[in-house]
Protein backbone atom coordinates (compact mmCIF):
# COMPACT_ATOMS: atom_id res chain seq x y z
CA UNK A 1 0.00 0.00 0.00
CA UNK A 2 2.89 2.31 0.71
CA UNK A 3 4.27 1.39 -2.09
CA UNK A 4 1.24 2.33 -4.66
CA UNK A 5 1.04 5.72 -2.76
CA UNK A 6 4.38 6.61 -3.26
CA UNK A 7 4.63 5.45 -6.86
CA UNK A 8 1.33 8.05 -7.19
CA UNK A 9 3.09 11.25 -5.77
CA UNK A 10 6.24 10.40 -8.04
CA UNK A 11 3.62 10.75 -11.48
CA UNK A 12 2.10 13.90 -9.54
CA UNK A 13 5.27 15.65 -9.22
CA UNK A 14 6.28 14.76 -12.35
CA UNK A 15 3.43 15.98 -13.82
CA UNK A 16 3.40 19.25 -12.47
CA UNK A 17 6.86 20.04 -13.60
CA UNK A 18 6.04 18.81 -17.13
CA UNK A 19 3.08 21.38 -16.61
CA UNK A 20 5.70 24.04 -15.44
CA UNK A 21 7.56 23.70 -18.45
CA UNK A 22 4.72 23.64 -20.79
CA UNK A 23 3.78 26.93 -19.16
CA UNK A 24 7.35 28.44 -18.89
CA UNK A 25 7.79 27.82 -22.76
CA UNK A 26 4.19 28.57 -24.12
CA UNK A 27 3.21 31.07 -21.40
CA UNK A 28 -0.21 32.22 -20.79
CA UNK A 29 -3.24 33.18 -22.86
CA UNK A 30 -3.37 37.25 -23.24
CA UNK A 31 -5.59 38.98 -21.56
CA UNK A 32 -8.61 40.86 -22.95
CA UNK A 33 -11.16 42.97 -22.47
CA UNK A 34 -13.39 44.65 -24.50
CA UNK A 35 -14.02 47.51 -23.03
CA UNK A 36 -16.52 49.47 -26.09
CA UNK A 37 -19.46 48.69 -26.52
CA UNK A 38 -19.58 46.78 -23.10
CA UNK A 39 -23.16 48.56 -21.62
CA UNK A 40 -27.19 48.16 -23.01
CA UNK A 41 -27.04 50.96 -25.45
CA UNK A 42 -28.39 51.92 -29.23
CA UNK A 43 -26.57 51.99 -31.96
CA UNK A 44 -27.94 53.41 -35.52
CA UNK A 45 -27.35 52.09 -38.95
CA UNK A 46 -24.56 53.83 -40.89
CA UNK A 47 -22.56 55.46 -38.33
CA UNK A 48 -19.58 55.51 -37.20
CA UNK A 49 -18.99 54.17 -33.68
CA UNK A 50 -15.43 53.58 -31.78
CA UNK A 51 -14.55 49.89 -30.41
CA UNK A 52 -12.17 50.16 -27.84
CA UNK A 53 -10.22 47.09 -26.69
CA UNK A 54 -7.35 46.56 -23.90
CA UNK A 55 -5.29 43.88 -23.99
CA UNK A 56 -1.97 42.43 -21.98
CA UNK A 57 0.50 40.37 -21.99
CA UNK A 58 3.66 38.73 -21.27
CA UNK A 59 5.06 38.87 -24.24
CA UNK A 60 4.72 40.69 -27.59
CA UNK A 61 1.51 40.34 -29.39
CA UNK A 62 0.76 39.54 -33.26
CA UNK A 63 -2.73 40.74 -33.81
CA UNK A 64 -5.80 41.13 -32.51
CA UNK A 65 -9.16 40.40 -34.55
CA UNK A 66 -13.04 41.74 -34.04
CA UNK A 67 -15.83 40.03 -34.50
CA UNK A 68 -19.45 41.27 -34.64
CA UNK A 69 -22.73 38.94 -33.92
CA UNK A 70 -26.28 39.98 -34.25
CA UNK A 71 -27.95 36.76 -32.54
CA UNK A 72 -25.85 36.63 -28.87
CA UNK A 73 -23.16 34.74 -30.19
CA UNK A 74 -24.57 32.00 -32.21
CA UNK A 75 -22.65 32.86 -35.43
CA UNK A 76 -20.23 35.71 -35.93
CA UNK A 77 -18.53 37.53 -38.71
CA UNK A 78 -15.14 39.09 -38.86
CA UNK A 79 -15.06 42.55 -38.98
CA UNK A 80 -10.74 43.58 -38.71
CA UNK A 81 -7.87 42.62 -38.02
CA UNK A 82 -5.66 45.00 -36.08
CA UNK A 83 -1.54 44.57 -36.86
CA UNK A 84 -0.47 45.62 -33.60
CA UNK A 85 3.67 45.41 -34.88
CA UNK A 86 3.62 49.28 -34.99
CA UNK A 87 4.08 49.35 -31.24
CA UNK A 88 7.89 49.44 -29.80
CA UNK A 89 8.61 48.46 -26.68
CA UNK A 90 12.35 49.14 -24.51
CA UNK A 91 14.71 46.47 -23.68
CA UNK A 92 13.60 44.84 -20.19
CA UNK A 93 10.18 45.34 -20.79
CA UNK A 94 8.38 42.47 -18.79
CA UNK A 95 4.46 43.10 -19.61
CA UNK A 96 3.09 44.88 -22.43
CA UNK A 97 -0.05 46.63 -23.05
CA UNK A 98 -1.89 47.41 -25.86
CA UNK A 99 -5.16 49.77 -25.84
CA UNK A 100 -5.85 49.53 -29.60
CA UNK A 101 -8.98 50.93 -31.39
CA UNK A 102 -11.24 50.67 -34.57
CA UNK A 103 -13.82 53.06 -36.27
CA UNK A 104 -16.44 50.68 -37.00
CA UNK A 105 -19.65 51.76 -39.61
CA UNK A 106 -22.38 50.08 -38.21
CA UNK A 107 -24.35 47.78 -40.72
CA UNK A 108 -27.57 48.02 -42.07
CA UNK A 109 -28.07 44.62 -39.70
CA UNK A 110 -30.75 45.56 -36.96
CA UNK A 111 -31.20 43.78 -34.04
CA UNK A 112 -31.49 43.72 -30.00
CA UNK A 113 -29.11 40.83 -29.99
CA UNK A 114 -25.60 42.53 -30.60
CA UNK A 115 -22.08 41.46 -29.21
CA UNK A 116 -18.21 42.40 -29.85
CA UNK A 117 -15.44 39.80 -29.53
CA UNK A 118 -12.11 40.43 -29.31
CA UNK A 119 -9.61 37.84 -30.09
CA UNK A 120 -5.81 38.63 -29.37
CA UNK A 121 -2.96 36.28 -30.43
CA UNK A 122 0.94 36.06 -29.18
CA UNK A 123 3.33 35.71 -31.40
CA UNK A 124 3.55 31.88 -30.67
CA UNK A 125 0.12 31.69 -30.76
CA UNK A 126 -1.69 31.69 -27.72
CA UNK A 127 -5.03 33.61 -28.00
CA UNK A 128 -6.70 35.42 -25.61
CA UNK A 129 -10.55 36.05 -25.96
CA UNK A 130 -13.48 38.65 -24.56
CA UNK A 131 -17.11 39.70 -25.10
CA UNK A 132 -18.78 42.45 -24.80
CA UNK A 133 -20.91 42.11 -21.14
CA UNK A 134 -23.88 43.09 -22.27
CA UNK A 135 -25.64 42.93 -25.67
CA UNK A 136 -26.56 46.16 -27.44
CA UNK A 137 -29.34 47.27 -29.91
CA UNK A 138 -28.44 48.59 -34.13
CA UNK A 139 -31.80 50.49 -35.39
CA UNK A 140 -32.23 52.36 -38.03
CA UNK A 141 -32.91 56.16 -38.44
CA UNK A 142 -36.30 57.12 -38.96
CA UNK A 143 -36.56 57.62 -43.31
CA UNK A 144 -38.71 60.66 -43.70
CA UNK A 145 -36.79 61.37 -46.62
CA UNK A 146 -38.51 60.46 -50.45
CA UNK A 147 -36.29 59.62 -53.45
CA UNK A 148 -35.13 61.79 -55.69
CA UNK A 149 -36.25 61.32 -59.52
CA UNK A 150 -35.61 61.99 -63.11
CA UNK A 151 -37.73 61.67 -66.81
CA UNK A 152 -34.45 60.81 -68.71
CA UNK A 153 -36.58 59.77 -72.13
CA UNK A 154 -39.25 60.72 -73.67
CA UNK A 155 -38.54 64.26 -72.55
CA UNK A 156 -40.75 65.75 -75.03
CA UNK A 157 -40.45 67.14 -78.80
CA UNK A 158 -40.36 63.14 -79.95
CA UNK A 159 -42.33 61.35 -82.25
CA UNK A 160 -43.28 57.71 -81.67
CA UNK A 161 -45.05 55.66 -83.65
CA UNK A 162 -47.73 53.22 -82.55
CA UNK A 163 -46.46 49.17 -82.30
CA UNK A 164 -43.16 50.61 -81.69
CA UNK A 165 -40.95 49.37 -78.75
CA UNK A 166 -39.07 52.08 -77.36
CA UNK A 167 -37.18 52.29 -74.36
CA UNK A 168 -38.11 54.56 -71.22
CA UNK A 169 -35.27 56.01 -69.22
CA UNK A 170 -35.28 57.47 -65.79
CA UNK A 171 -32.70 58.29 -63.18
CA UNK A 172 -34.33 57.99 -59.55
CA UNK A 173 -31.82 57.56 -55.57
CA UNK A 174 -32.69 57.50 -52.01
CA UNK A 175 -30.10 59.97 -50.69
CA UNK A 176 -30.83 58.64 -46.81
CA UNK A 177 -29.71 55.60 -48.33
CA UNK A 178 -26.55 56.42 -50.42
CA UNK A 179 -24.11 55.07 -48.22
CA UNK A 180 -25.20 51.52 -47.99
CA UNK A 181 -22.84 49.83 -50.14
CA UNK A 182 -26.02 47.32 -51.52
CA UNK A 183 -27.22 49.27 -55.17
CA UNK A 184 -30.05 46.61 -55.53
CA UNK A 185 -32.88 47.93 -57.33
CA UNK A 186 -35.62 46.67 -54.99
CA UNK A 187 -34.76 49.55 -52.46
CA UNK A 188 -36.68 51.73 -54.72
CA UNK A 189 -40.15 50.79 -56.03
CA UNK A 190 -41.34 52.41 -60.16
CA UNK A 191 -43.96 53.39 -61.12
CA UNK A 192 -44.30 54.47 -65.01
CA UNK A 193 -47.75 56.41 -66.34
CA UNK A 194 -49.34 58.47 -69.17
CA UNK A 195 -51.40 60.92 -70.18
CA UNK A 196 -52.45 62.64 -73.88
CA UNK A 197 -54.61 65.50 -74.93
CA UNK A 198 -57.54 62.62 -75.49
CA UNK A 199 -58.04 60.98 -72.04
CA UNK A 200 -58.62 62.27 -68.58
CA UNK A 201 -56.19 61.92 -66.08
CA UNK A 202 -52.72 59.43 -66.05
CA UNK A 203 -52.79 55.87 -67.05
CA UNK A 204 -50.22 53.04 -66.18
CA UNK A 205 -47.33 52.30 -68.41
CA UNK A 206 -46.20 49.57 -65.55
CA UNK A 207 -46.53 49.45 -61.65
CA UNK A 208 -44.12 48.33 -59.31
CA UNK A 209 -40.97 48.32 -61.06
CA UNK A 210 -37.56 47.91 -59.71
CA UNK A 211 -35.22 50.62 -60.04
CA UNK A 212 -33.81 49.29 -63.20
CA UNK A 213 -33.32 53.03 -64.71
CA UNK A 214 -35.14 51.46 -67.66
CA UNK A 215 -38.26 50.25 -69.24
CA UNK A 216 -38.91 49.09 -72.82
CA UNK A 217 -42.54 50.03 -73.72
CA UNK A 218 -44.51 48.89 -77.13
CA UNK A 219 -46.95 51.25 -77.53
CA UNK A 220 -50.20 49.60 -78.62
CA UNK A 221 -52.47 50.81 -81.69
CA UNK A 222 -56.16 52.02 -81.31
CA UNK A 223 -58.43 51.36 -83.72
CA UNK A 224 -60.97 53.60 -82.16
CA UNK A 225 -58.35 56.72 -82.39
CA UNK A 226 -57.85 59.40 -84.75
CA UNK A 227 -53.97 59.52 -85.33
CA UNK A 228 -51.82 61.91 -84.76
CA UNK A 229 -52.51 61.78 -80.75
CA UNK A 230 -50.37 64.88 -79.43
CA UNK A 231 -49.64 65.93 -75.98
CA UNK A 232 -48.08 62.49 -74.46
CA UNK A 233 -46.21 63.25 -71.46
CA UNK A 234 -44.31 60.13 -68.88
CA UNK A 235 -44.80 60.46 -65.29
CA UNK A 236 -42.19 58.70 -62.89
CA UNK A 237 -43.25 57.71 -59.40
CA UNK A 238 -40.37 56.74 -56.80
CA UNK A 239 -41.25 54.88 -53.31
CA UNK A 240 -39.09 53.83 -50.63
CA UNK A 241 -39.26 51.36 -48.45
CA UNK A 242 -40.67 53.69 -45.95
CA UNK A 243 -43.58 55.24 -47.86
CA UNK A 244 -41.53 57.73 -48.94
CA UNK A 245 -42.46 58.85 -52.51
CA UNK A 246 -41.35 61.67 -55.06
CA UNK A 247 -42.49 62.14 -58.84
CA UNK A 248 -41.25 63.66 -62.36
CA UNK A 249 -43.54 64.35 -65.43
CA UNK A 250 -41.69 64.78 -69.21
CA UNK A 251 -40.57 68.62 -69.80
CA UNK A 252 -42.31 68.90 -72.72
CA UNK A 253 -44.71 66.68 -74.94
CA UNK A 254 -44.15 64.20 -77.42
CA UNK A 255 -46.58 62.78 -80.14
CA UNK A 256 -47.53 59.18 -81.38
CA UNK A 257 -48.24 58.64 -85.31
CA UNK A 258 -50.26 55.29 -86.44
CA UNK A 259 -47.20 54.12 -88.04
CA UNK A 260 -46.89 51.30 -90.23
CA UNK A 261 -50.55 49.24 -89.41
CA UNK A 262 -51.07 47.63 -92.82
CA UNK A 263 -49.61 43.80 -93.19
CA UNK A 264 -48.19 43.17 -96.48
CA UNK A 265 -50.31 41.71 -99.45
CA UNK A 266 -49.19 38.04 -100.72
CA UNK A 267 -50.62 36.31 -104.02
CA UNK A 268 -48.99 32.93 -104.53
CA UNK A 269 -48.80 32.45 -108.93
CA UNK A 270 -47.29 29.40 -109.63
CA UNK A 271 -48.22 26.41 -108.93
CA UNK A 272 -52.10 27.98 -108.10
CA UNK A 273 -53.96 25.91 -110.97
CA UNK A 274 -54.55 22.47 -109.72
CA UNK A 275 -53.23 21.43 -113.05
CA UNK A 276 -49.67 21.27 -112.18
CA UNK A 277 -48.18 17.48 -111.87
CA UNK A 278 -44.81 17.72 -110.13
CA UNK A 279 -43.35 14.56 -109.16
CA UNK A 280 -41.05 13.54 -106.06
CA UNK A 281 -37.31 14.33 -106.22
CA UNK A 282 -38.00 17.36 -108.84
CA UNK A 283 -37.00 20.87 -108.35
CA UNK A 284 -39.73 23.23 -109.46
CA UNK A 285 -39.96 27.01 -108.84
CA UNK A 286 -42.21 28.48 -106.67
CA UNK A 287 -43.86 32.08 -107.57
CA UNK A 288 -45.15 35.19 -105.78
CA UNK A 289 -45.63 38.24 -105.41
CA UNK A 290 -45.64 40.12 -102.39
CA UNK A 291 -45.93 44.05 -101.71
CA UNK A 292 -46.01 46.67 -98.51
CA UNK A 293 -46.84 49.96 -98.17
CA UNK A 294 -43.50 50.34 -96.27
CA UNK A 295 -41.42 47.35 -97.34
CA UNK A 296 -41.85 43.61 -97.40
CA UNK A 297 -38.66 42.23 -94.97
CA UNK A 298 -38.48 38.11 -95.08
CA UNK A 299 -40.75 35.17 -96.63
CA UNK A 300 -41.47 31.89 -95.48
CA UNK A 301 -42.59 29.68 -97.50
CA UNK A 302 -44.63 26.28 -96.11
CA UNK A 303 -46.02 23.00 -97.78
CA UNK A 304 -48.78 20.33 -96.19
CA UNK A 305 -50.75 17.40 -98.10
CA UNK A 306 -53.77 15.64 -98.06
CA UNK A 307 -53.70 11.91 -98.07
CA UNK A 308 -56.84 10.06 -97.70
CA UNK A 309 -58.79 11.39 -94.88
CA UNK A 310 -56.59 14.15 -93.10
CA UNK A 311 -53.92 17.29 -93.92
CA UNK A 312 -50.28 17.01 -93.03
CA UNK A 313 -49.02 19.50 -90.41
CA UNK A 314 -47.24 22.75 -92.35
CA UNK A 315 -43.86 22.49 -93.26
CA UNK A 316 -41.12 24.40 -94.33
CA UNK A 317 -39.88 24.60 -97.48
CA UNK A 318 -37.67 27.92 -96.79
CA UNK A 319 -37.49 30.36 -94.04
CA UNK A 320 -36.64 34.21 -93.86
CA UNK A 321 -35.77 34.27 -97.40
CA UNK A 322 -35.86 37.96 -99.51
CA UNK A 323 -38.81 38.47 -101.42
CA UNK A 324 -37.51 37.51 -104.75
CA UNK A 325 -40.60 36.72 -106.56
CA UNK A 326 -39.28 32.84 -106.88
CA UNK A 327 -37.73 29.69 -105.14
CA UNK A 328 -36.59 26.38 -106.08
CA UNK A 329 -38.00 23.81 -104.38
CA UNK A 330 -36.51 20.10 -104.39
CA UNK A 331 -39.93 18.08 -103.73
CA UNK A 332 -39.13 16.04 -100.63
CA UNK A 333 -40.10 11.74 -100.37
CA UNK A 334 -41.46 12.25 -96.97
CA UNK A 335 -44.73 13.32 -98.76
CA UNK A 336 -47.42 9.85 -97.89
CA UNK A 337 -49.04 9.28 -101.45
CA UNK A 338 -52.36 7.95 -101.34
CA UNK A 339 -54.95 8.44 -104.18
CA UNK A 340 -54.41 6.66 -107.80
CA UNK A 341 -55.38 8.28 -110.96
CA UNK A 342 -56.77 6.68 -114.00
CA UNK A 343 -53.25 5.32 -114.92
CA UNK A 344 -53.08 3.81 -111.48
CA UNK A 345 -50.16 6.08 -110.13
CA UNK A 346 -50.42 7.22 -106.70
CA UNK A 347 -50.41 10.91 -105.92
CA UNK A 348 -50.93 12.96 -103.19
CA UNK A 349 -52.81 16.57 -102.95
CA UNK A 350 -50.18 19.44 -101.94
CA UNK A 351 -50.96 23.05 -100.87
CA UNK A 352 -48.62 25.72 -100.99
CA UNK A 353 -48.26 28.44 -98.65
CA UNK A 354 -46.30 32.01 -98.57
CA UNK A 355 -46.23 33.84 -95.83
CA UNK A 356 -44.22 37.46 -96.06
CA UNK A 357 -43.12 39.88 -92.79
CA UNK A 358 -43.26 43.80 -92.78
CA UNK A 359 -40.77 45.76 -90.39
CA UNK A 360 -43.62 45.37 -87.86
CA UNK A 361 -43.27 41.95 -87.87
CA UNK A 362 -47.25 42.06 -89.35
CA UNK A 363 -47.72 38.97 -91.78
CA UNK A 364 -49.91 38.85 -95.27
CA UNK A 365 -50.01 35.51 -96.49
CA UNK A 366 -51.94 33.59 -99.47
CA UNK A 367 -51.94 29.66 -100.46
CA UNK A 368 -52.62 28.38 -103.93
CA UNK A 369 -56.32 28.46 -104.83
CA UNK A 370 -56.02 24.72 -106.26
CA UNK A 371 -54.35 21.90 -104.90
CA UNK A 372 -51.17 21.06 -106.61
CA UNK A 373 -50.91 17.29 -107.62
CA UNK A 374 -47.49 15.34 -106.38
CA UNK A 375 -46.61 12.24 -108.35
CA UNK A 376 -44.40 9.67 -107.65
CA UNK A 377 -40.95 9.49 -108.94
CA UNK A 378 -41.07 8.81 -112.97
CA UNK A 379 -40.76 10.80 -115.88
CA UNK A 380 -38.94 14.29 -115.05
CA UNK A 381 -38.63 17.41 -116.55
CA UNK A 382 -35.51 18.68 -118.70
CA UNK A 383 -33.03 20.28 -116.88
CA UNK A 384 -32.64 23.78 -117.58
CA UNK A 385 -31.16 27.02 -116.15
CA UNK A 386 -31.96 30.60 -116.68
CA UNK A 387 -29.89 33.44 -115.15
CA UNK A 388 -32.10 36.14 -113.58
CA UNK A 389 -29.66 38.54 -111.85
CA UNK A 390 -26.90 40.03 -113.10
CA UNK A 391 -28.55 39.90 -117.13
CA UNK A 392 -27.08 42.97 -118.31
CA UNK A 393 -26.89 46.72 -117.04
CA UNK A 394 -25.86 46.52 -113.33
CA UNK A 395 -23.08 47.95 -111.82
CA UNK A 396 -21.90 46.65 -108.74
CA UNK A 397 -19.16 48.05 -106.30
CA UNK A 398 -16.35 46.33 -105.65
CA UNK A 399 -16.48 45.23 -101.60
CA UNK A 400 -20.49 45.12 -101.74
CA UNK A 401 -22.72 41.96 -101.16
CA UNK A 402 -24.94 41.41 -104.04
CA UNK A 403 -26.93 38.52 -105.00
CA UNK A 404 -26.39 36.51 -108.03
CA UNK A 405 -29.98 34.73 -108.60
CA UNK A 406 -30.74 32.14 -111.18
CA UNK A 407 -34.15 29.65 -111.95
CA UNK A 408 -33.23 26.06 -112.56
CA UNK A 409 -35.84 23.24 -113.52
CA UNK A 410 -36.34 19.44 -113.73
CA UNK A 411 -34.10 17.03 -111.41
CA UNK A 412 -30.50 19.12 -110.94
CA UNK A 413 -28.03 18.07 -108.21
CA UNK A 414 -26.12 21.48 -107.92
CA UNK A 415 -24.56 24.44 -110.14
CA UNK A 416 -21.34 26.20 -110.84
CA UNK A 417 -20.96 30.14 -111.09
CA UNK A 418 -18.83 31.77 -113.53
CA UNK A 419 -17.35 35.13 -113.80
CA UNK A 420 -16.23 36.67 -116.65
CA UNK A 421 -14.53 40.32 -116.94
CA UNK A 422 -13.67 40.17 -120.63
CA UNK A 423 -16.94 39.87 -122.42
CA UNK A 424 -16.86 35.50 -122.03
CA UNK A 425 -13.00 35.54 -123.45
CA UNK A 426 -11.94 34.13 -120.22
CA UNK A 427 -13.82 32.80 -117.11
CA UNK A 428 -13.31 32.55 -113.30
CA UNK A 429 -15.15 30.70 -110.87
CA UNK A 430 -16.37 32.23 -108.19
CA UNK A 431 -19.01 29.40 -106.36
CA UNK A 432 -19.34 25.59 -106.68
CA UNK A 433 -21.86 22.88 -105.57
CA UNK A 434 -24.47 25.74 -104.58
CA UNK A 435 -27.84 24.62 -104.24
CA UNK A 436 -31.38 26.90 -103.95
CA UNK A 437 -31.67 29.61 -106.49
CA UNK A 438 -29.11 32.43 -105.07
CA UNK A 439 -25.61 33.14 -104.13
CA UNK A 440 -24.36 36.25 -102.17
CA UNK A 441 -21.11 36.96 -103.20
CA UNK A 442 -18.99 39.64 -102.14
CA UNK A 443 -17.95 42.03 -105.19
CA UNK A 444 -14.13 41.83 -105.88
CA UNK A 445 -11.58 43.82 -108.42
CA UNK A 446 -10.40 44.35 -110.94
CA UNK A 447 -13.22 46.56 -112.33
CA UNK A 448 -14.58 46.35 -115.64
CA UNK A 449 -17.50 47.56 -117.53
CA UNK A 450 -17.65 44.11 -119.94
CA UNK A 451 -18.80 41.85 -116.97
CA UNK A 452 -20.88 38.08 -117.60
CA UNK A 453 -21.93 35.35 -115.00
CA UNK A 454 -22.37 32.00 -116.45
CA UNK A 455 -24.25 28.89 -114.31
CA UNK A 456 -23.60 25.65 -115.03
CA UNK A 457 -26.43 23.43 -113.26
CA UNK A 458 -25.46 19.59 -112.65
CA UNK A 459 -27.71 16.41 -113.15
CA UNK A 460 -27.68 13.79 -110.23
CA UNK A 461 -24.98 12.41 -111.98
CA UNK A 462 -22.49 15.07 -111.74
CA UNK A 463 -22.96 15.57 -115.31
CA UNK A 464 -23.52 18.86 -116.72
CA UNK A 465 -26.83 19.11 -117.86
CA UNK A 466 -27.24 22.92 -118.95
CA UNK A 467 -25.83 26.33 -118.96
CA UNK A 468 -26.43 29.92 -119.14
CA UNK A 469 -25.21 33.47 -119.18
CA UNK A 470 -26.35 36.93 -118.56
CA UNK A 471 -27.72 38.03 -121.71
CA UNK A 472 -25.83 41.45 -121.83
CA UNK A 473 -22.75 42.80 -120.01
CA UNK A 474 -22.85 44.34 -116.52
CA UNK A 475 -20.29 46.95 -114.76
CA UNK A 476 -17.69 46.67 -111.76
CA UNK A 477 -16.84 49.55 -110.01
CA UNK A 478 -13.70 50.81 -107.72
CA UNK A 479 -16.68 53.88 -106.78
CA UNK A 480 -20.13 54.50 -105.94
CA UNK A 481 -22.29 53.82 -108.72
CA UNK A 482 -24.44 57.35 -109.61
CA UNK A 483 -26.58 55.67 -112.05
CA UNK A 484 -28.36 52.29 -112.02
CA UNK A 485 -27.65 51.09 -115.44
CA UNK A 486 -24.96 51.33 -117.62
CA UNK A 487 -25.85 52.40 -121.53
CA UNK A 488 -27.23 49.90 -123.62
CA UNK A 489 -24.57 47.28 -124.50
CA UNK A 490 -25.23 44.17 -127.43
CA UNK A 491 -25.40 40.95 -126.51
CA UNK A 492 -22.44 39.41 -127.13
CA UNK A 493 -22.10 36.32 -129.36
CA UNK A 494 -22.86 32.63 -128.25
CA UNK A 495 -19.37 31.92 -129.88
CA UNK A 496 -16.98 31.89 -126.92
CA UNK A 497 -13.87 29.64 -125.96
CA UNK A 498 -15.31 27.17 -123.91
CA UNK A 499 -14.36 26.12 -120.48
CA UNK A 500 -13.27 23.26 -119.11
CA UNK A 501 -15.82 21.77 -115.98
CA UNK A 502 -14.65 19.17 -113.96
CA UNK A 503 -17.01 16.52 -113.76
CA UNK A 504 -18.33 15.30 -110.33
CA UNK A 505 -16.75 11.63 -109.95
Amino acid sequence: MRRKWTLGVIILIGATLLFTQIVSAYGTPPTVRVEKPNRPMTLKVGQTYRIFVFVSHTSRIDRIELYFSKDNGLSWELIEVIDTSRHGFGEGTTRYIYNEHFDWQVPDKESTECLIRADAFDIRGSRGIDISDFTFTIEREPDTTPPTVRVIWPNGGEVLETRTAYTIRWEANDPLNAWETSDSPDRIKINILYANDEEMGWGYVKRNLPNTGSFRWFIPYRPDRSYPIRGWKIKITASDNYGNGSSDTSDGTFTVVSGDVTPPTVRVRYPNTGLEVWRIGEVRNILWTATDDVGVTKVDILYRYYSGSFFSSWKYIARGISNTGSYSWRIPDDIKLYFRDADGELYALCEIKVKAYDAKNQIGMDSNDNDLIIKERGHTTPIQIRVIEPNGGELWRIGDRVKIRWIATGLWREVGIYLSRDGGRTWGIIGKRRSGNSFSWRVSGPPSSNCLIEIVVYDMNGKIADRDASNRAFGITKIRPIKTHLPHIPKMPKQRVPIKVEEFK
